[in-house]
């Protein structure tokens, strides 16, 4: 039990290492201060606020429930052009309640360690982005003038950069609306 302990302690130890550097070499490359890690997982947050070497400003970003729910009950065919790489079958409104109570408990769990926290609301941003964002950028020390300026101006954003999760990763463009 002891070399378990040992190697778990071990990998851990790596892992924020490993964090830190990832988080290093993206700033330098991007030339960039702040890396925004869209993580969906609560207790992936957890390790990384555990990181000593990391400044992170955690943001708990909620959609109402019930929109989650009515969302994830549409079935959606392969449209490589529309980023869907795979059929999306329908989830069951009860799974879906379920899975996003999970999420937001742990996500409350671990807000307890956290030096800095925000929960933003998706529909306070749709509602009135220019004031989330403000809210958000003076939370972060980002600013984000520019992009409250793109959306006052109607102005379309590119996509630069996202790993995986919504299906508008594959698009070129994207307007606020």
């Amino acid at each position: 039990m002891k070399s378990t302990w040992k190697a778990l302690r071990s990998t851990d130890h790596l892992y924020g290492r490993e964090l830190t550097e990832l988080y290093r070499s993206i700033t330098q490359g991007s030339q960039k201060p702040v890396v925004a890690d869209v993580s969906k997982n609560p207790l992936r947050a957890l390790r990384i606020l555990q990181n000593p070497d990391l400044d992170v400003r955690l943001i708990h970003f909620v959609r109402d429930g019930r929109a989650v729910a009515w969302s994830l009950k549409k079935a959606y065919k392969v449209d490589l052009e529309a980023g869907l790489q795979k059929e999306i079958k329908p989830r069951k409104a009860s799974r879906t309640a379920l899975f996003w109570t999970v999420v937001n408990l742990q996500s409350l769990f671990v807000k307890r360690f956290a030096k800095y926290y925000k929960m933003v609301r998706y529909e306070d941003l749709t509602q009135n982005p220019a004031k989330v964002l403000e809210e958000i950028g003076i939370f972060a020390d980002v600013d984000f003038a520019p992009v409250i300026n793109k959306i006052a101006q109607d102005e379309d954003f590119e996509v630069n950069h996202v790993l995986a999760g919504n299906k508008l990763r594959m698009s070129k463009k994207l307007k606020l609306v």
